[in-house]
């Protein structure tokens, strides 16, 4: 089991040194997994990792392709292709201004963004065409459990994330899980219950989220 490190938390709410620091703190607490999107601070938590980690090349790098934030939808987006977000076109526009965002070249992970079973197959295509050209190393899907089950029985990509408590059978890819602590009690601390969700999927990433660098240093020590 290992942790990683989800930044849909770091809006623009936070300032950018914020928002770096954090991404820091994680990276000083043995994270070696950053989970991110276009969609999260329209962009500005993707700016973050890269600053943060350009200098880094012992880390993972997962972002995503399918929703947008407005304030990143130029003209490209206005009239997108038949297939809307998932559209080839839009696909490589999006993963264009994440690699520009992370300063990288390519990137280590790029998943389909609440995809459904409909517009999997082509898009995981498209993403098969963006690797061709090294602008990318695996593909994946983050999505739903019901989706990703009717995925799985026509295409397996090359990483799985799901919800935590809703996982289904991943049939071999990388299995990466989000939102353990969601509708924690206070009758179980949230280390008991990242080792518990980490222990029952074995060999499992479990992304931990937050604002503060302490409660991350927390969940990393207890995935180990």
């Amino acid at each position: 089991m290992s942790a990683g490190y989800g930044t849909a938390a770091l809006g623009r709410s936070l300032s950018k040194r914020e928002r770096v620091a954090l991404v820091d703190a994680a990276y000083d607490a043995g994270i070696r997994w950053f989970d991110t999107a276009p969609l999260y601070g329209a962009g500005a938590a993707e700016d973050a990792l890269g600053i943060s980690l350009r200098t880094k090349d012992d880390v993972v790098v997962a972002t995503k392709v399918g929703i947008v934030s407005p304030r990143l939808i130029g003209v490209a987006f206005r009239r997108p292709a038949a297939g809307g977000r998932f559209a080839a076109a839009d696909i490589r526009t999006q993963l264009e201004g994440s690699l520009r965002r992370l300063r990288r070249d390519s990137v280590d992970v790029v998943l389909l963004h609440e995809v459904d079973a409909d517009a999997a197959v082509t898009a995981l295509d498209a993403l098969d065409e963006l690797r061709r050209e090294g602008k990318l190393l695996r593909i994946g899907i983050a999505t739903g459990a019901a989706h990703a089950a009717a995925i799985l029985t026509v295409r397996l990509p090359d990483v799985v994330q799901l919800p935590a408590h809703k996982v289904v059978d991943p049939r071999g890819a990388q299995l990466v899980l989000h939102s353990a602590l969601a509708g924690r009690s206070g009758a179980t601390s949230a280390r008991d219950l990242l080792r518990a969700v980490a222990e029952a999927h074995s060999g499992a990433v479990v992304l931990v989220g937050s604002r503060d660098a302490g409660h991350i240093r927390e969940a990393a020590a207890a995935l180990g």
